[in-house]
């Protein structure tokens, strides 16, 4: 309006000056209002666009939690699906670290039993309540022996084998 009063004041006043003058006031609002139109218009559309765009944004937010979730959820189970995983590997390490020790003690136990067998053989043949000159050399020919080889079987960890006994009649005992 300050602008049309300006115009009208330098331009005089006419009557036709104040016709052509009017009409040019009349086609300024007409196209002030049309603009103000245009421009509430697209403030609406602005907002619209606004209040969609914050929508969106927020529905996207909560499916980034959903996943966020999710993803924590399977990362937890990997997490313990591995301590399950590297718990077994250990079990069976070991295992193997202990199958070993146990055969060797079986062995080791089995070669002691063997290597005392001849030890209670020559017991019994001590404690026999009969013994005659032939059969105590024999026996104390046996216990020599026996004993040398029990030694030599203890030291260097090998067990008894025959042993050849000769007796005085030019017969052979053979004893473990």
């Amino acid at each position: 309006m300050a602008v049309m009063l300006m115009i009208l004041i330098a331009i005089g006043c006419s009557s036709d000056e104040n016709s052509k003058l009017a009409q040019m006031a009349a086609d300024y609002a007409d196209r002030q209002t049309t603009q103000s139109q245009r421009v509430l218009e697209i403030q609406k559309e602005l907002a619209t666009g606004s209040r969609n765009l914050v929508e969106a944004d927020a529905l996207a937010r909560k499916e980034m939690a959903v996943i966020q979730r999710a993803f924590q959820t399977e990362r937890l189970q990997l997490a313990q699906s591995y301590d399950q995983l590297e718990l077994e590997r250990r079990s069976i390490a070991a295992e193997r670290n202990r199958a070993p020790i146990v055969a060797a003690s079986i062995t080791n136990i089995g070669m002691i039993f063997v290597c005392l067998l001849p030890l209670l053989l020559c017991l019994m043949l001590i404690y026999r309540k009969s013994v005659d000159d032939e059969q105590g050399l024999i026996i104390e020919f046996m216990l020599a022996n026996i004993r040398a080889i029990a030694f030599a079987a203890v030291r260097y960890n090998y067990c008894i084998g025959l042993i050849q006994v000769k007796r005085a009649s030019g017969s052979c005992l053979w004893v473990f």
